[in-house]
């Protein structure tokens, strides 16, 4: 896992105001901190993504899914992760979680 100081740490996949966003079909293994965070954007799905990494105590803030959008369906998914798997931010409305 990630070796380097926390402010260092990048996100994996960072979307910032992104309308029509869809991630789908792959595999996440062991971001240094969020894996997905989609940002202040518009109708966005994620689907059958499988996100894999650490307990807390070895890597803290792995996010699985963070979402920030409007109108977004998160389905089909495993996140096994050491923080929050799905997690919804400041700027969400209208959000699904479905057969996760």
């Amino acid at each position: 896992w990630y070796n380097g100081q926390q402010y260092q740490r990048p996100h994996m996949i960072h979307l910032q105001h992104c309308n029509g966003t869809r991630l789908s079909d792959f595999t996440m293994l062991n971001a240094p901190m969020y894996h997905i965070f989609l940002d202040r954007g518009h109708n966005a799905i994620v689907e059958h993504v499988s996100i894999f990494s650490p307990n807390f105590t070895y890597a803290p803030n792995t996010d699985g899914i963070d979402i920030g959008v409007t109108n977004a369906v998160i389905r089909y998914c495993h996140v096994k992760n050491g923080d929050d798997s799905l997690c919804v931010k400041e700027g969400a409305n209208n959000v699904l979680f479905h057969d996760n």
